[in-house]
């Protein structure tokens, strides 16, 4: 799938580079639970979309040449007016 074709609460598989990426970051959900959460950016020759790490895949490594992420079963959903996908319940996110 290209990134262009991406819709709100779609699942998707993706492969794009990773462009960029923020540092890890603990919250606190509003149940008290502490999480750690990084955002990374990637494109494909469609376009470019964030997608947020959650616990154990804020480890991928930062951008780089020819990173490959690829996302199976992600979820994609709406923010703030913005796209971004995330592994969602069952998906995965690697690097190639």
């Amino acid at each position: 799938m290209k990134i262009c074709e991406l819709k709100p609460g779609m699942n998707c598989e993706l492969v794009g580079e990773v462009v960029e990426a923020s540092e890890t970051r603990t919250i606190i959900t509003k149940y008290g639970k502490k999480l750690k959460v990084r955002n990374i950016q990637i494109k494909d020759d469609s376009g470019s979309v964030a997608v947020t790490l959650w616990e154990d895949e804020t480890t991928i490594p930062d951008s780089g040449a020819n990173r490959q992420l690829e996302i199976k079963n992600g979820y994609v959903r709406e923010y703030q007016g913005k796209i971004s996908v995330s592994s969602g319940r069952g998906g995965t996110i690697s690097l190639l």
